[in-house]
């Protein structure tokens, strides 16, 4: 699985966040093979953080890890997301930020989930 950080959008007519949808965030990753999007959700919507899950095999583990390495090599890793981040480019495009989620980042995203929990499995079961 891979953390997608700074995809919520805008505020709603209510003042609760909305963010980018599923096919969105899936389309926009879509040479990495991701077979699921999913997204945190707290008292106030849509919290910026999304999942994008692979799948479970060592092909669904290279994907991820290659996406993983593309955010690196951008100098948008979980480093510039947690010490440096920029929310967007000049000229208002939105910069998305991406890293391996550990169990750490699991947990913070299952926070204010009130359905079924996302598991962390490393690095992807046998």
């Amino acid at each position: 699985m891979v953390i997608i950080m700074n995809t919520k959008l805008e505020r709603d007519e209510n003042e609760k966040w909305i963010g980018m949808g599923n096919q969105e965030l899936l389309d926009y990753f879509g040479s990495y093979h991701a077979v699921k999007a999913r997204h945190s959700y707290g008292p106030q919507g849509h919290r910026g953080m999304s999942v994008l899950i692979f799948e479970s095999s060592a092909v669904g583990f290279h994907e991820a890890e290659r996406l993983h390495k593309h955010f690196l090599d951008q100098g948008t890793g979980r480093d510039a997301w947690d010490q440096k981040r920029v929310l967007f480019y000049p000229g208002g495009k939105r910069q998305l930020y991406g890293f391996l989620a550990d169990k750490e980042d699991m947990d913070m995203f299952n926070q204010h989930s009130q359905g079924s929990l996302l598991q962390f499995l490393f690095p992807f079961p046998s």
